[in-house]
């Protein structure tokens, strides 16, 4: 799933998935929600020891779709409601289920999308090669930062 991508290039997050994914593949079984959402935390080693949790969107064909799509939808509200930080990443490679964004537009329940849903960008997923670039730019948006000494 896209969380494990970048708890497993990013050591600085840690991720707890809200439903563990199918071992189907992609959209193999519709791309239902249960691998479409996931709550980030990201552990900023520092004195204060921040630590400050994400809920990642997953969008992906069949997103909002079926009973699966209802309950992501009931989570979102309430994240929201909470006023718990969300970050929308948005699948391009149409092996991995991508479709082009207008598709979310009509798809995704109408008081989501009023509400400011989508008023900030979504991280786009690209295919290899510029998957890890969208990786970095995922997990800086979630609050990662390059280490000293890094490349």
């Amino acid at each position: 799933t896209v969380a494990k991508e970048l708890a497993s290039r990013f050591r600085e997050l840690s991720v707890a998935l809200l439903a563990e994914p199918s071992d189907a593949s992609p959209c193999e079984s519709g791309c239902s929600s249960e691998s479409d959402a996931a709550t980030a935390g990201t552990a900023l080693t520092d004195s204060a020891a921040l630590v400050r949790e994400v809920f990642l969107l997953y969008l992906r064909r069949g997103t909002f779709a079926g009973e699966e799509g209802h309950e992501l939808a009931a989570d979102l509200r309430a994240v929201r409601a909470a006023g718990m930080r969300l970050l929308a990443v948005h699948e391009n490679d149409p092996a991995q289920g991508g479709v082009a964004f207008s598709h979310f537009l009509t798809t995704t329940p109408e008081d989501l999308v009023e509400g400011g849903l989508y008023s900030s960008l979504a991280v786009a997923f690209h295919a290899t090669p510029f998957r890890e670039i969208s990786i970095a730019l995922a997990a800086k948006a979630m609050g990662a930062s390059k280490r000293m000494g890094a490349r």
